[in-house]
């Protein structure tokens, strides 16, 4: 399941896990890939000539339902053979393995084994050495005959694989982009950015019965350390992450809508079944794992207006804020979409503009883009003040038309002085 740690929305998607790769007899089936799970069963299945090693030598008394597995290693190291999930019913419930050199039919070499019981979520054959281009065999059988169930994951003991997040497929709806990104907040449409992984990343070793993984951390700022409390907020678990402005997350109002998206290699992180039930980059402390470059993001602000009329002259000021220049102190392009003359420009986040010429009744309306793709437009009809008016003292008026006839209706207040031309 993904989830994104530490931030109130949750969104879980379904992963998979490689099935049946096991066989009833040796050589059984290769398990090709290393730090990979796949599951197994043993139902069903038969002892045959291929099982002339000791019952011991897989932690067994008995031998009766074998399973096997192949495994031929391009590095000289040792290994971990790990289960997780084990479900048993039937005979005594529980699972023998263990891990064989040797030519297919014997003799074999016993390196190590173990035993389990059902419902044990995490176990190993630990440190197996194995030498690159060598066939190695992995053998389980059900307790007494038990039907067992499991999944099994073969992978280094230590860093000897330099992990590597690995590279990416960058867009903003639809198009190549880079970083940084910038999103407009559903005007004109719904600004949405998605990076998924081409999948040529490489894991770290895994925290026992963990699944490493890629994952992007969400930051505040820059960092060179994963999970740095000066700037971590949350992880998102799956090498893949889509959203948008408005944020599915609530990213947008985290740091004013400004974040940074590591991606980094966890060797604990939750999927198959999660053991732990909790995420770390370096749960075993062994420093194998990457950070990759950050893709900086920006949540934008809608951009908007605020209108002052003047109703003496003629005018109407806009003030213009959000979007682009909000953050990189670029201009707006300011368009006049109705009447009056536009005035003012250019401008950038805070400034303002003015339309001259209104008169009474005059629509006034602009356009404006943020050099990002977001648009806006703003419109109202100017409502001025009269020119010989029936006046209620106190209130303004205006002497545009050079005189004032002071036979008008005047109420209002008694006394005060009266001054003009």
């Amino acid at each position: 399941m993904k989830v994104l740690y530490r931030v109130l929305v949750l969104f879980f998607v379904l992963i998979s896990i490689k099935v049946d790769a096991q066989g009833d007899s040796c050589p059984g089936a290769a398990i090709p890939t290393t730090c990979t799970w796949y599951t197994g069963t043993n139902a069903g299945f038969t002892t045959g000539a291929d099982d002339s090693y000791s019952a011991g030598d897989i932690c067994a008394i008995s031998l009766e339902n074998t399973a096997w597995y192949s495994f031929t290693p391009t590095i000289t190291t040792t290994y971990n053979v790990i289960f997780s999930n084990l479900n048993c019913s039937g005979g005594g419930a529980a699972i023998q393995a263990g891990v064989l050199t040797g030519p297919c039919g014997g003799p074999y070499t016993a390196l190590g084994c173990n035993t389990q019981p059902s419902g044990n979520n995490c176990f190993s054959i630990p440190g197996i050495p194995m030498t690159a281009g060598t066939t190695y065999w992995i053998v389980n059988d059900g307790d007494a005959g038990a039907q067992c169930t499991w999944n099994i994951n073969i992978c280094p003991s230590t860093c000897i694989i330099p992990p590597s997040v690995g590279t990416f497929t960058v867009t903003q709806n639809g198009s190549p982009a880079s970083s940084p990104i910038y999103l407009c907040e559903t005007n004109p449409v719904t600004d949405c950015f998605s990076i998924i992984s081409n999948n040529d990343y490489s894991l770290p070793p895994p925290y026992g019965c963990e699944i490493s993984e890629v994952v992007w951390e969400i930051h505040t700022g820059p960092t060179a350390t994963p999970g740095n409390p000066g700037t971590y907020v949350a992880t998102w678990t799956g090498q893949d992450f889509t959203d948008c402005n408005l944020s599915t997350y609530g990213l947008d109002a985290v740091n004013n809508g400004h974040i940074w998206l590591y991606p980094v290699t966890y060797d604990d992180g939750d999927n198959g079944g999660d053991p732990d039930g909790v995420i770390n980059h370096d749960q075993n402390g062994d420093g194998c794992w990457d950070m990759g470059t950050p893709i900086e993001i920006y949540y934008l602000n809608p951009i908007t207006f605020t209108p002052v009329t003047n109703g003496c002259a003629g005018t109407v000021s806009v003030t213009i804020n959000g979007g682009l220049p909000e953050v990189t102190g670029a201009n707006y392009t300011v368009t006049n979409t109705g009447l009056g003359t536009l005035t003012g420009t250019p401008i950038s986040n805070g400034g303002t503009v003015t339309i001259t010429g209104l008169s009474n009744g005059n629509g006034w309306s602009i356009s404006v883009s943020d050099g990002n793709g977001c648009t806006a437009n703003t419109s109202g009809t100017y409502v001025g003040n009269s020119d010989n008016p029936a006046w209620t003292n106190p209130s303004p008026i205006c002497a545009n038309a050079g005189s004032i006839n002071l036979n008008s209706l005047i109420t209002g207040t008694a006394g005060g002085t009266w001054s003009g031309t």
